[in-house]
């Protein structure tokens, strides 16, 4: 039960809170085009799927709904003190979340390479999700260091430090964040104690988040497609999917396996990558599937996945 209620918190801290208490978009196939979210130009194929597992490592897999046992490629493990969110950008510019042990940052790495060149430590608190836009602008959601509400510091291209912050919702944490097909960022607040979730979205360059009020919203994980499909995933293996403009849901998605589902991902064509914390394994499901297209075992846990070229 500690290790559940921790994941589901999406605070990752230290041993004291383990006993009290995910994008990323991505791209599947070959025939796609890497997501908004990942804030990957969709003139690149995306390549490689990466898994952060909550310990020193970032897995490298090849990222293909249609292989039934795809290889580990490597790890990076150079500045992955415990990996809890994964991105790309349109550079296939790495970005790592390291929360709880002994860091708290986000390290970055530049296409193809294993070792970073940059470390982000200001303007961090609890952080839980990070993803980047399209102008690689690096947004980060986390807990206020108050515990009362969920901020996203934004990171300007290059900065160091929270360039703004946006106030988003009430208690809870930043369960996950997409990049809907309009630009928007939209910033699941996941309510431990209910379960429950509410969407916010807000406009590029705005720092009012609007609630979308969507209906049923039960879990905190969070994708986006291209189409204008909102995912929002429990750690049941249910997936409750929204239409744009439209606050109830249009159709779910069911896996009806036991174990942990982590941080979904969510590609611009609508293919989902979805880890099993618990069982060790990859969901996979193709746009407009009910259930998993395809189950991989990866060679330790994952908890945050992403794709993109690298």
């Amino acid at each position: 039960m500690a290790v559940r209620t921790f994941l589901i918190a999406g605070v990752l801290v230290s041993a004291m809170l383990l006993g009290g208490c995910v994008a990323v978009m991505g791209g599947g196939g070959s025939a796609e085009r890497v997501s908004v979210q990942a804030g990957v130009s969709e003139n690149f194929v995306p390549q490689d799927l990466f898994i952060a597992d909550v310990s020193s490592n970032v897995l490298i897999y090849t990222a293909n709904i249609n292989k039934s046992n795809p290889p580990l490629l490597g790890e990076i493990t150079q500045g992955v003190s415990r990996s809890t969110g994964v991105c790309i950008d349109r550079q296939g510019t790495l970005y790592v979340l390291n929360f709880g042990g002994s860091a708290v940052n986000v390290t970055e790495y530049k296409r193809g390479s294993s070792t970073p060149f940059k470390t982000i430590t200001n303007g961090l608190d609890y952080p839980n999700s990070l993803t980047v836009d399209r102008y690689a602008n690096l947004y980060v959601g986390q807990r206020a260091s108050s515990g009362v509400v969920v901020v996203v510091a934004v990171y300007a291209k290059g900065a160091s430090s929270p360039t703004r912050t946006i106030q988003v919702g009430g208690a809870g944490v930043a369960g996950g964040m997409a990049f809907d097909a309009n630009g928007d960022l939209l910033v699941d607040v996941f309510d431990v104690k209910t379960n429950a979730a509410a969407v916010y979205s807000v406009a590029p360059g705005s720092s009012k988040a609007i609630n979308l009020n969507l209906q049923n919203a039960l879990g905190g994980s969070l994708g986006a497609d291209r189409a204008g499909y909102i995912y929002v995933g429990d750690h049941e293996g249910n997936i409750a999917v929204y239409a744009s403009g439209n606050s109830s849901i249009v159709r779910t998605i069911n896996l009806n396996t036991g174990g942990f589902y982590a941080q979904i991902a969510v590609t611009a064509a609508g293919t989902i990558y979805w880890p099993n914390y618990q069982q060790g394994k990859m969901y996979e499901i193709a746009p407009a599937a009910s259930g998993a297209t395809n189950v991989f075992s990866t060679a330790v846990s994952g908890i945050a996945a992403s794709v993109g070229p690298w």
